[in-house]
Parts: C-alpha cells; structure tokens; sequence
C-alpha cells in the first residue's frame, strides 16, 4: 500500500508517447495542466510534447507504463501526427490487449517479444482508427516543441518553489520576457 496524494511523476513531457493503462486504484492524472481522475480499465495517453504529471490518490495501484518511440509507427502512418484522446474509459478492447500483452511478457514463451511487439501494433490501430481527438502538420509539432522548451524554466521553478508566493515578474525574468 502507499500514502494517498502519492506524486508517480512531476510535470514532465518527451517526444515519446506515453500509454499509461491503469489495472486497479485512482489516479489524478494531469495534460497540459488539465486534471482527470482515472480508475481501472482506463488508458491515460501523453501525446507527443504534452505536459503530464499523476499523483495516486489509492492506497493499491496497479498499472502498465508503455512508452512509444514516434519513429515505432511513423513509416506506417505517413508524416502525420496523432493528437489521440488523453483519457479513454471503459473501453473493454483496450483492456484485452493489456491483458494480453501481460500475459505473454509473464509467461516468457519463446518469441514473447515478438509476440508483444504485434499486440501492440494491433493496439495502435485500435487507438488510430478509435481515439483519434486530431492530426496535426510537422509544422505545428515542431512549434509545440519549442514552446515548451521555451516555458521549461518556468515550470521547473514553480515545481520547486511552490510552496512561497511567485511573483509574474519573478517568471517574465526567468524567460527573459514581459510579465503581460
């Protein structure tokens, strides 16, 4: 068991994809500062240079963490980047491939690897053809990106200091910009 309003992971974010399936517990998850609490049998997806951070808010917690490298279905899909769903819930087909693919990763049969790499392709095509909120152009990606580096600092610091009173200005200097 864990403390209730234990922090799994601090705002963050990465060029990966992120599913995070949740077996059994709640957790509060957050993207791009938007907090939702997921229960079990939910996915919670970071997408591509989104900002995420959970805390559990149960004493049990059971989940899977499957992080995506882009270029692991980019040839499949074109140059397009899939903006899917942050949460999808109840979704039994979603379940089933978790299941299964703990399954294989447990009983460790010859070509298991193989086998969890096809499960999580056909999961993928589930997700694109089901879970789709919006494409976006290499333009757009690449924008999102330095946005995000450029607000990094600011971030951090309020990670840090939380717990006193920021000032607008104190974070304009810190990104070198006006505090309007």
């Amino acid at each position: 068991g864990m403390a209730p309003e234990t922090l799994l992971f601090s705002n963050h974010w990465h060029e990966h994809l992120e599913l995070w399936y949740l077996e059994e517990g709640t957790v509060n998850i957050s993207h791009n500062g938007r907090p939702t609490v997921i229960h079990g049998g939910d996915l919670a997806i970071a997408n591509s240079n989104e900002l995420h951070a959970a805390y559990s808010t149960s004493e049990t917690l059971s989940y899977f963490c499957i992080i995506i490298d882009p270029k692991f279905f980019a040839t499949e899909l074109g140059q397009g980047h899939f903006v899917f769903h942050n949460i999808i819930s109840g979704d039994t087909v979603i379940k089933n491939f978790f299941g299964g693919i703990f399954e294989e990763y447990q009983a460790h049969a010859v070509g298991y690897d193989m086998a969890i790499k096809a499960k999580l392709y056909e999961l993928l095509v589930y997700l694109v053809r089901n879970h789709i909120s919006r494409q976006i152009t290499q333009e757009e990606y690449v924008a999102r990106a330095n946005k995000l580096e450029r607000i990094m600092p600011a971030v951090q610091y309020i990670e840090t200091h939380y717990n006193t009173e920021i000032s607008y200005s104190e974070l304009a200097q810190l990104l070198n910009v006006s505090k309007y």
